[in-house]
Protein backbone atom coordinates (compact mmCIF):
# COMPACT_ATOMS: atom_id res chain seq x y z
CA UNK A 1 0.00 0.00 0.00
CA UNK A 2 1.49 3.49 -0.98
CA UNK A 3 1.11 6.39 1.39
CA UNK A 4 1.58 9.77 0.01
CA UNK A 5 3.23 12.81 1.55
CA UNK A 6 0.68 15.96 1.94
CA UNK A 7 3.31 18.08 3.57
CA UNK A 8 6.88 18.21 5.39
CA UNK A 9 6.07 19.69 8.80
CA UNK A 10 9.16 19.48 10.88
CA UNK A 11 13.15 18.20 10.09
CA UNK A 12 16.21 17.30 13.00
CA UNK A 13 19.13 15.17 12.99
CA UNK A 14 18.90 11.96 14.70
CA UNK A 15 21.36 8.88 15.20
CA UNK A 16 23.46 11.01 12.23
CA UNK A 17 20.54 10.58 9.96
CA UNK A 18 18.53 13.83 9.13
CA UNK A 19 14.77 12.88 9.16
CA UNK A 20 11.57 14.43 8.37
CA UNK A 21 8.67 14.94 10.41
CA UNK A 22 5.11 13.91 7.25
CA UNK A 23 1.88 14.88 7.30
CA UNK A 24 0.15 11.90 4.96
CA UNK A 25 -2.42 12.99 2.45
CA UNK A 26 -6.05 11.27 3.66
CA UNK A 27 -4.72 11.12 7.17
CA UNK A 28 -5.23 12.82 10.37
CA UNK A 29 -2.72 15.02 12.47
CA UNK A 30 -2.72 12.16 15.14
CA UNK A 31 -0.92 10.29 12.07
CA UNK A 32 1.72 12.06 11.41
CA UNK A 33 5.56 10.29 11.67
CA UNK A 34 9.20 10.64 11.25
CA UNK A 35 10.58 9.52 7.94
CA UNK A 36 14.33 9.29 7.38
CA UNK A 37 15.44 11.23 3.52
CA UNK A 38 16.58 8.41 1.77
CA UNK A 39 13.14 6.87 2.47
CA UNK A 40 11.61 9.93 1.58
CA UNK A 41 10.81 10.23 -2.63
CA UNK A 42 8.76 13.47 -2.96
CA UNK A 43 11.96 15.88 -3.99
CA UNK A 44 8.88 18.71 -4.90
CA UNK A 45 8.06 19.11 -1.07
CA UNK A 46 11.71 18.74 0.14
CA UNK A 47 12.30 21.52 -2.24
CA UNK A 48 9.38 23.69 -1.01
CA UNK A 49 9.92 22.82 2.75
CA UNK A 50 13.36 24.13 2.61
CA UNK A 51 12.60 28.02 2.23
CA UNK A 52 9.24 27.85 5.23
CA UNK A 53 11.96 26.29 7.99
CA UNK A 54 11.95 29.20 10.34
CA UNK A 55 16.22 28.70 10.97
CA UNK A 56 17.33 28.42 14.41
CA UNK A 57 19.00 31.78 15.51
CA UNK A 58 22.22 29.76 17.27
CA UNK A 59 23.90 26.95 16.94
CA UNK A 60 21.64 23.47 18.76
CA UNK A 61 24.08 21.27 17.35
CA UNK A 62 25.47 20.25 20.55
CA UNK A 63 22.02 19.64 21.61
CA UNK A 64 21.27 17.02 18.75
CA UNK A 65 24.32 15.00 20.32
CA UNK A 66 23.44 14.79 23.58
CA UNK A 67 20.12 13.38 22.81
CA UNK A 68 21.30 10.90 20.65
CA UNK A 69 21.35 8.46 23.44
CA UNK A 70 17.23 9.86 24.19
CA UNK A 71 14.78 6.52 24.60
CA UNK A 72 11.45 7.62 22.64
CA UNK A 73 9.64 6.54 19.63
CA UNK A 74 10.26 10.35 17.83
CA UNK A 75 13.45 12.33 17.68
CA UNK A 76 13.06 15.35 19.92
CA UNK A 77 13.47 18.49 18.20
CA UNK A 78 15.43 21.34 19.62
CA UNK A 79 14.25 25.27 18.67
CA UNK A 80 16.11 28.70 19.12
CA UNK A 81 14.53 31.53 16.85
CA UNK A 82 14.41 34.26 19.85
CA UNK A 83 18.61 34.74 20.78
CA UNK A 84 22.04 33.43 20.24
CA UNK A 85 22.10 30.67 23.34
CA UNK A 86 22.96 27.22 22.66
CA UNK A 87 22.57 24.48 24.44
CA UNK A 88 23.35 24.98 28.15
CA UNK A 89 27.14 24.22 29.55
CA UNK A 90 27.68 20.63 31.29
CA UNK A 91 24.27 19.28 30.50
CA UNK A 92 24.01 15.64 30.29
CA UNK A 93 20.53 13.78 29.22
CA UNK A 94 19.78 10.38 30.94
CA UNK A 95 17.31 7.95 31.01
CA UNK A 96 17.37 6.28 34.04
CA UNK A 97 18.20 7.87 37.67
CA UNK A 98 21.88 7.99 38.87
CA UNK A 99 21.94 6.79 42.08
CA UNK A 100 24.85 7.87 44.87
CA UNK A 101 26.59 5.16 46.82
CA UNK A 102 24.78 6.04 50.29
CA UNK A 103 21.00 6.47 48.45
CA UNK A 104 18.93 3.12 48.50
CA UNK A 105 17.74 1.47 45.11
CA UNK A 106 14.16 1.39 44.34
CA UNK A 107 12.33 -2.04 45.44
CA UNK A 108 11.51 -4.59 43.19
CA UNK A 109 8.97 -7.38 43.50
CA UNK A 110 9.75 -10.01 46.45
CA UNK A 111 8.35 -12.20 44.20
CA UNK A 112 8.85 -11.76 40.60
CA UNK A 113 6.16 -13.25 38.41
CA UNK A 114 7.11 -16.61 36.28
CA UNK A 115 4.06 -14.70 33.41
CA UNK A 116 5.13 -16.05 29.68
CA UNK A 117 5.11 -13.14 27.53
CA UNK A 118 2.54 -10.29 28.71
CA UNK A 119 1.22 -11.07 31.82
CA UNK A 120 -2.29 -11.93 32.12
CA UNK A 121 -4.91 -9.71 35.12
CA UNK A 122 -4.54 -12.11 37.92
CA UNK A 123 -0.45 -11.52 37.34
CA UNK A 124 0.84 -11.47 40.95
CA UNK A 125 3.16 -8.24 40.93
CA UNK A 126 0.12 -5.76 40.35
CA UNK A 127 -3.29 -5.22 42.50
CA UNK A 128 -5.09 -3.70 39.15
CA UNK A 129 -5.45 -3.78 35.49
CA UNK A 130 -4.01 0.26 35.69
CA UNK A 131 -3.68 1.04 31.79
CA UNK A 132 -6.50 0.45 29.38
CA UNK A 133 -5.82 -1.28 25.83
CA UNK A 134 -3.92 2.00 24.60
CA UNK A 135 -1.64 1.69 27.21
CA UNK A 136 -3.48 5.14 29.00
CA UNK A 137 -3.48 5.05 32.46
CA UNK A 138 -7.65 4.35 34.06
CA UNK A 139 -7.61 4.66 37.89
CA UNK A 140 -7.93 7.64 40.22
CA UNK A 141 -5.84 10.56 40.68
CA UNK A 142 -3.37 9.89 43.22
CA UNK A 143 -3.62 6.34 43.32
CA UNK A 144 -0.25 4.04 43.55
CA UNK A 145 0.68 1.93 40.42
CA UNK A 146 2.79 -0.97 40.45
CA UNK A 147 4.53 -2.30 37.32
CA UNK A 148 6.65 -6.26 37.18
CA UNK A 149 10.16 -5.46 37.31
CA UNK A 150 13.59 -7.01 36.02
CA UNK A 151 13.68 -10.14 37.30
CA UNK A 152 10.08 -11.06 36.06
CA UNK A 153 9.94 -13.22 33.27
CA UNK A 154 7.52 -11.53 31.10
CA UNK A 155 8.85 -9.43 28.18
CA UNK A 156 8.36 -5.66 26.88
CA UNK A 157 5.21 -6.52 25.51
CA UNK A 158 3.53 -7.12 29.01
CA UNK A 159 0.81 -4.47 29.81
CA UNK A 160 2.16 -3.23 33.43
CA UNK A 161 5.24 -2.13 31.39
CA UNK A 162 4.44 1.18 30.60
CA UNK A 163 6.72 3.64 32.37
CA UNK A 164 9.75 1.33 31.60
CA UNK A 165 8.73 1.85 27.66
CA UNK A 166 9.66 4.67 25.10
CA UNK A 167 7.39 7.54 25.54
CA UNK A 168 4.73 8.30 22.49
CA UNK A 169 4.80 11.78 23.27
CA UNK A 170 6.60 14.04 20.72
CA UNK A 171 8.59 16.50 22.63
CA UNK A 172 10.12 19.88 21.61
CA UNK A 173 13.22 21.95 23.46
CA UNK A 174 12.55 25.68 22.89
CA UNK A 175 13.57 28.62 23.76
CA UNK A 176 11.58 31.03 24.87
CA UNK A 177 11.79 35.28 24.85
CA UNK A 178 12.10 36.17 28.88
CA UNK A 179 12.00 32.72 30.36
CA UNK A 180 14.67 30.54 28.41
CA UNK A 181 14.76 27.13 27.74
CA UNK A 182 11.39 24.74 27.88
CA UNK A 183 10.01 21.55 26.83
CA UNK A 184 6.80 21.55 24.94
CA UNK A 185 4.96 18.95 23.26
CA UNK A 186 4.18 19.43 19.76
CA UNK A 187 0.32 17.68 19.61
CA UNK A 188 -2.11 16.98 22.18
CA UNK A 189 -1.75 14.35 24.39
CA UNK A 190 -4.25 12.28 25.25
CA UNK A 191 -5.79 12.27 28.90
CA UNK A 192 -4.08 9.64 31.20
CA UNK A 193 -0.81 8.34 28.50
CA UNK A 194 2.73 8.23 29.63
CA UNK A 195 4.87 11.30 29.16
CA UNK A 196 8.17 10.89 30.60
CA UNK A 197 9.86 9.56 33.62
CA UNK A 198 11.10 11.29 35.97
CA UNK A 199 14.81 11.15 36.62
CA UNK A 200 17.61 12.72 37.73
CA UNK A 201 20.60 12.45 39.91
CA UNK A 202 20.07 11.23 43.61
CA UNK A 203 23.06 12.52 45.83
CA UNK A 204 21.39 12.53 49.29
Amino acid sequence: MDFEVEAILQDVVFHGQRWYEVKWAGYPDSENSWVRRDYLSCPELLAAYRPTRAPNTADVSPFYRILDNAHGLYPIVVTNTVDDVGAPPNFEYINASIYSDDVPRPCTPLFPCTCAGACADDCPCVDARYYDDDRRVQVPLGAALMECGPQCACDSTCWTRVVQGASSVKFEIRRFAHKGWGVVARAAVPHGTFVSEYVGELIT
